[in-house]
């Protein structure tokens, strides 16, 4: 890590509290845009965009988490086509011949929504995790945090 903030005792203290003692719950999105593990790929691309997101998890049938993927992943398996206005495109037919369970990570890091904050934000630093799947106790989806949406309550502190 770069050089660490030197912070006057309270700051470090409230900080430190505001981190510790709220739950992942309060910021996280809840009932996220998610695919099922049976989905074809090419759904992949499609909510990326249609949803303006970078990561999906992905679920059974009973909505239990089994896997994540991500924008660099679909990147990665199958690099788009730039046209000439500049957008992208993908290959309808590659896309079809790729299976979701296959190429999906599949022991995804996650959490639960009563852990806090500062916890989440040790993983996605220590990790450089994107995004983290929120689950309950039985692995039901119920939330996804990202970055952004720590940086958000930081910047809703700092205009207050």
């Amino acid at each position: 890590m770069k050089g660490k903030v030197k912070l006057k005792r309270g700051e470090d203290y409230y900080v430190k509290i505001l981190l510790g003692e709220t739950a992942i719950a309060e910021i996280m999105t809840p009932s996220p845009v998610c695919l099922k593990e049976d989905d074809p790929f090419r759904e992949v691309p499609r909510k990326f965009r249609e949803h303006n997101i970078r990561h999906l998890p992905v679920v059974d049938a009973h909505s239990k988490l089994v896997g994540l993927v991500s924008e660099r992943d679909l990147l990665r398996i199958l690099p788009p086509r730039k046209m000439r206005d500049g957008s992208f495109n993908f290959d309808s037919e590659a896309l079809d011949a790729i299976i979701l369970r296959h190429v999906m990570n599949k022991d995804p890091f996650y959490m639960h929504a009563d852990e806090s904050i500062g916890k989440c934000l040790s993983a996605f630093v220590k990790n450089k995790y994107g995004a983290i799947p929120i689950v309950d106790n039985d692995m039901v989806l119920c939330g996804i945090i990202t970055p952004i949406d720590i940086l958000n309550v930081a910047l809703q502190i700092y205009e207050e």
